[in-house]
């Protein structure tokens, strides 16, 4: 959309909401140098679904105050699995200022499309890394479209990055990707055993036994919201929602929000 949009000139500002803290928000919303006051722009709000809910009604006044939407061009993204519905202050969010929702399918609906972009990531990451893979094994290439990747394009990204750095031939191995997407399948079932270890205290509420299994997977990988998401089989959004829910299990978390 901004590449063969009429502002591709200009400049792209990335707002990664799930990054976000008060110092950050704070400047976008009230310095004069924040780019909300510029004029020609292309500002996307990516991760929107991780934005704190009482903060929207603030970057929806901002946005209706100050006539942004006719400064600039806004772009907004939320992750969603395939059984959750978008949430509902995001769609009153959108509602209000009158987005155009797209919604676009998952990873493991569209399997017959995965070698098309398995080829074209691929060539990214050959130009990034300075690599010169030319491509996939057909059963490489096959263990891909079989795979499930419950945590859609953000497991696909990590999974190919691995395989574009650990490749040593022409071609990328069927061996390596079933080791790899083997890998990945051990990570997700040593966290349903965590889920299963947890669940035996029966002393516990079902939410204290969530919010330490998550507070666990977080922690063995070292922070990383992301893998540890991958790991237990669940998007972002909703590790993100039970973080969130349970900030008075998670002192490290509340110190951080405060």
């Amino acid at each position: 959309m901004y590449l063969h949009g009429p502002l591709a000139n200009k400049p792209f500002v990335l707002v990664n909401c799930e990054l976000m803290n008060d110092k950050s928000w704070d400047f976008l919303l009230g310095h004069y140098n924040s780019p909300l006051n510029a004029t020609g722009n292309t500002i996307y709000f990516q991760n929107f679904e991780s934005l704190p809910e009482a903060r929207a009604p603030q970057l929806l006044a901002a946005i209706s105050e100050t006539g942004l939407a006719r400064r600039v061009r806004l772009l907004f993204s939320c992750v969603c699995s395939d059984s959750e519905p978008v949430p509902e202050f995001i769609r009153r969010f959108s509602a209000r200022i009158g987005c155009l929702l797209l919604e676009l399918p998952s990873l493991r609906s569209r399997s017959d499309e995965i070698p098309s972009l398995a080829s074209l990531y691929l060539g990214s990451l050959n130009h990034e890394m300075g690599r010169q893979i030319s491509g996939f094994e057909p059963h490489a290439m096959e263990l891909l479209r079989q795979y499930d990747w419950p945590n859609n394009y953000t497991q696909f990204k990590h999974v190919l990055q691995t395989l574009a750095a650990q490749t040593n031939s022409a071609y990328v191995r069927g061996s390596m990707v079933a080791e790899l997407l083997d890998r990945e399948r051990r990570q997700r079932r040593g966290a349903s055993l965590a889920v299963s270890n947890a669940a035996a205290d029966t002393n516990r509420t079902l939410e204290e036994i969530v919010a330490d299994v998550i507070q666990q997977t977080v922690a063995a990988n070292n922070g990383n919201r992301a893998a540890a998401a991958r790991q237990l089989g669940i998007s972002r959004t909703t590790l993100w929602r039970c973080m969130r829910k349970n900030l008075d299990l998670y002192p490290e978390e509340r110190k951080k929000q405060e």
